[in-house]
This record gives structure tokens, C-alpha cells and sequence, in this order.
């Protein structure tokens, strides 16, 4: 027997959920937080350990199988397949939650 990668495995979880209806469909958790007033930052995650933060409602449009996500301040366009969102995570005043900027201070 052979092992799946993560990646792949992760896939497939949640295709199934989405597909025996346990888990809603990326598309609607998104258009809720897009929805919210006021809206509040977030941040796409994917089977692959990209993640891609959503800092306007505007930036977001879907299709059917895909979610397309704007960078800001740039023609750049994402195409996110639904079936590789593996977690939303909202992000507390526009950081994320585990309180790291990304920048080590300088110890005394």
C-alpha cells in the first residue's frame, strides 16, 4: 500500500466533504465574509501551502469551479480551483491570528 501525499490527500478530503454536502462550498464561506459590515480581511489557503489574503470584497469574483482573487495595486490575477481551498482563516485586524508580523525583534 502506498502513502498519499499530504497534498493530495488533503485534495480529496475535501472534494468529499464538499461533494457528500458536510462542508459548505468554498463559494458560499467566502461570499459571506465578503458580505460582513464591516468586511474584515481574510486569508485563502490551498492544497498546495499557498495562501493568498483577501484585504477588499472587491477583489474576489468566482466561476464555478474556480475563484478568481486580484492583487492589489496590480493586474495580477489568481485562479484558485474550488476544489484546492483547503482553509479560510479571518484574519484579526488585518493580521493573522497567531500574532507574528513575519519580523523577529531584536533581542536586548
Amino acid at each position: 500500500m502506498h502513502a498519499l501525499p499530504a497534498s493530495v490527500f488533503a485534495a480529496f478530503c475535501v472534494a468529499a466533504c464538499c461533494y457528500n454536502g458536510c462542508m459548505s462550498a468554498p463559494h458560499e464561506t467566502i461570499r459571506d465574509l465578503l458580505d460582513r459590515d464591516p468586511f474584515q480581511p481574510f486569508l485563502i489557503l490551498t492544497t498546495g501551502g499557498e495562501s493568498f489574503t483577501v484585504r477588499n470584497p472587491h477583489s474576489v469574483a468566482f466561476t464555478r469551479p474556480q475563484i478568481f482573487i486580484a492583487a492589489p495595486g496590480s493586474d495580477r490575477l489568481t485562479y484558485v480551483p474550488d476544489l484546492h481551498v483547503s482553509a479560510i482563516d479571518v484574519l484579526a485586524n488585518g493580521h493573522r491570528r497567531n500574532g507574528h508580523s513575519g519580523r523577529r525583534r531584536k533581542r536586548k
